[in-house]
């Protein structure tokens, strides 16, 4: 992993846990149907499709492509679709073209 990433993952997590700290001076990170709020949702999502690619994009590396040409096979896709497994399968028919 990249300087740049390891910085951009570590304000992400800081983000998050100054969401949560404001939630939890409010009382409740649940509003009063017991939901999470919309935002927590698209933030749970959001760091899962990260995820999912840091560690599709990790597996690809291991097997030899350079990291400028994954993301750009991952251009291509529709990331937040598809598991870490068919992230791997999709970039390596791609870039095995």
């Amino acid at each position: 992993m990249e300087l740049k990433d390891k910085i951009t993952k570590e304000q992400e997590i800081e983000n998050i846990n100054q969401h949560i700290k404001q939630q939890n001076a409010k009382g409740s990170n649940a509003d009063s149907t017991g939901e999470t709020s919309e935002f927590d949702e698209k933030l749970q999502n959001l760091m899962e499709n990260k995820t999912k690619i840091s560690e599709a994009t990790a597996a690809l590396q291991v097997l030899g492509y350079n990291k400028r040409e994954i993301e750009k096979a991952f251009e291509k896709l529709d990331k937040k679709d598809f598991t870490t497994e068919e992230l791997i399968k999709k970039g390596l028919s791609i870039l095995g073209k």
